[in-house]
């Protein structure tokens, strides 16, 4: 089993094929484009280049990016670096252009740099702890009883 993992950064988009053991398998990375079709046809181009070096079994996309996320981890209710992510359905927009052949979920940056220190980084060990993330913009997660 294998996931495709999608960072959608003010400056670049970095993408990677991750094993059951949250190894990376392969990687990509490209400037991140101000227009929300370009990214979404960055992500798709992704995903069919991993089905084309072999990475048949992948079974979900797994997307983080600046902003809000809805509930249902699919929508961007409001994305500081695109203007044009608000109460935007990224998990649509992708799968679409996938043709729907695996789930897709949205989730905050920082809470993605959140569980990532939780469950293999320096909050490994740890009851609880805040992530502080450092890019084109700031943010943050508290990571409790995990």
């Amino acid at each position: 089993m294998t996931t495709l993992a999608i960072d959608i950064g003010g400056t670049k988009i970095a993408a990677a094929v991750c094993d059951e053991n949250d190894s990376i398998i392969q990687r990509w990375r490209v400037p991140t484009p101000m227009d929300a079709d370009a990214i979404n046809q960055h992500i798709a181009e992704v995903y069919r280049e991993a089905v084309a070096a072999g990475h048949t079994d992948i079974e979900a996309i797994g997307i983080s990016a600046a902003g809000n996320v809805s509930a249902d981890r699919k929508t961007l209710t409001f994305s500081a670096n695109i203007p044009a992510w608000i109460n935007y359905d990224l998990s649509e927009h992708v799968g679409a252009l996938i043709d729907h052949a695996l789930p897709v979920v949205v989730e905050n940056d920082a809470n993605c740099a959140g569980l990532a220190e939780a469950t293999l980084g320096s909050l490994k060990d740890i009851k609880e702890g805040y992530v502080i993330v450092l890019g084109t913009m700031i943010g943050g997660a508290y990571i409790k009883d995990r």
